[in-house]
């Protein structure tokens, strides 16, 4: 139970950046629409979970062959998809760190310290653990302590697809990395734990962010609470979880890989924090959709339809 917590937590940890923490990027895909939309992407998510750790199981932690003489197309569309994440965040992280400080140079400090993390980070499961722990419990302090309004509108089954593919294109490599020793009952605890705090963090963001605008809607909720500062501290941390996941499924911790993506997203931040959400979350949301509906497909042939050789 405890590898199964350190791997829900990893995951967890590695979907929850700057647009979802922030707000901006929940009130991008779930804004005016009911407020079980949040909820339905958990599960959606937590179904996505199952499958890319069986994927993991059954490929001994390389997903990408999974998919045979397609693997190189997929490996290109997630390894984009990663830098993109990557980049996007140290652009948040430059913007909630000048908020903070009222000084340049935040997005330079976490991509620092995201290298020190992903290279000479020893695996434990408190790190895992801690962060998402923190972040949780710090967002349900300022829900406690708003008034909080149900948003009314439609229940929108599209947003939460395109939501759970944008965030499974990062989190479900991940998972598939990290599951490769779980057998079967591990993997469904997984599935089961990740949709519960997702499905709670989602509506808790939700609901917080709804009421207000701009790229820190949370923090706007954060600042009625009177916990504007530490919420500001829980935003970075939410931030640097995801800048370690992404770079891990972007070069699997080799040196000069960390170095030389770390370098690329330090150049591509500098398109701003608003770009990403606006222009190029989207499109991740809409691959991230294809690669998480193909991989369910491939997962059920190969386990259900595909005919063994023993059988033939």
């Amino acid at each position: 139970m405890k590898k199964v917590i350190s791997i829900t937590f990893g995951f967890v940890g590695t979907v929850i950046g700057a647009g979802f923490a922030s707000g901006k990027e929940i009130l991008l895909y779930f804004g005016d629409t009911s407020f079980l939309s949040p909820l339905l992407a958990g599960l959606f998510m937590g179904v996505l979970a199952y499958v890319f750790c069986r994927i993991g199981t059954e490929t001994n932690g390389n997903p990408y062959s999974f998919f045979g003489k397609f693997r190189k197309i997929f490996s290109f569309f997630v390894l984009i998809s990663n830098f993109l994440i990557f980049s996007a965040t140290l652009a948040g992280s430059e913007e909630i760190l000048f908020l903070l400080f009222r000084r340049n140079g935040g997005a330079v400090l976490t991509a620092i310290a995201t290298l020190l993390l992903v290279l000479l980070g020893k695996k434990n499961r408190l790190a895992d653990t801690l962060p998402v722990a923190v972040i949780v419990l710090s967002l349900l302090v300022v829900l406690f302590r708003t008034e909080v309004i149900l948003p009314q509108g439609k229940l929108s089954p599209l947003s939460c697809g395109l939501y759970a593919g944008m965030n499974m294109i990062s989190g479900g490599f991940y998972l598939a990395n990290a599951s490769q020793d779980c057998d079967e009952k591990q993997c469904r605890r997984i599935a089961l734990l990740s949709d519960i705090l997702l499905s709670v963090l989602l509506e808790t963001v939700y609901l917080l962010a709804s009421p207000y605008e701009g790229n820190f809607p949370v923090i706007e909720a954060a600042k009625q609470a009177g916990t504007e500062t530490f919420s500001y501290v829980v935003l970075y941390l939410s931030m640097l979880t995801t800048c370690t996941g992404t770079l891990t499924v972007l070069t699997k911790k080799e040196v000069k890989r960390s170095l030389g993506f770390t370098s690329l997203g330090l150049l591509f931040c500098c398109l701003g924090f608003s770009f990403f959400v606006k222009n190029v979350y989207p499109f991740i949301g809409t691959i991230g959709l294809i690669l998480s509906i193909v991989c369910i497909a491939r997962y059920i042939y190969v386990n259900f339809v595909q005919v063994s050789p023993a059988l033939r």
